[in-house]
Order: C-alpha cells, then sequence, then structure tokens
C-alpha cells in the first residue's frame, strides 16, 4: 500500500480533507469497537476459572453488534481496514489483490 501512496504519480482524494476526516473518524470508532469488544470477550471468563461464556451485548453500545455477528472484532478490523482504504482513495480491487498476495 505504500508503493501507491508514495508513489510520485499518486493523486489525492477525490473529496479532499472532507473524505480523508471521515475516514479518520471510522477509523477511531473501529478501533474504539474493536477494543471495547476485546475487554467484552476478556471478561467471559474470570481468572483461574475454566468456565465458558457466550458473549451477550453489554451497556456499552459497541457490544451490541453481538446481536447480529458471533465475532465482532474481525467486523470491526474489516471496517477499520476499508476506513484506510477509504481515506487514501486507494480501490478495494487494489488493496484485495495485495493482501491475497501477502496472505
Amino acid at each position: 500500500m505504500a508503493y501507491y501512496i508514495n508513489h510520485p504519480l499518486y493523486t489525492p482524494p477525490i473529496y479532499g480533507e472532507q473524505q480523508i476526516r471521515l475516514a479518520l473518524i471510522l477509523f477511531l470508532f473501529c478501533q474504539i469497537g474493536n477494543f471495547s469488544i476485546h475487554i467484552a470477550l476478556r471478561n467471559l471468563r474470570p481468572p483461574g476459572s475454566k468456565t465458558r461464556k457466550i458473549p451477550y451485548p453489554t451497556k456499552n453500545p459497541f457490544t451490541w453488534i453481538f446481536l447480529l455477528v458471533s465475532c465482532p472484532n474481525y467486523t470491526y478490523e474489516v471496517r477499520k481496514m476499508r476506513s484506510h482504504t477509504f481515506s487514501t482513495d486507494l480501490s478495494l480491487k487494489t488493496v484485495s489483490i495485495r493482501f491475497s498476495l501477502v496472505f
């Protein structure tokens, strides 16, 4: 991805600063959501016990996504990567090709 961003022929995002700010807000939202899910999953098993619990939404609105998906941390991760793609104005096709070559 750095190749495309630092390339001499790179053009700035189409919508300029607004696009970058919106992507940054989405990125931070997803980062906070991912942290909230991490805390919720960590609290499922008290230290020293072997009990396993099913995750349910809590009072934290970022955990309400448990009603829709079983692994919301990955949902937040994918959205975070998409927000970065949106901020740099790279197409999802280019990014998916690069990720498929790496993984």
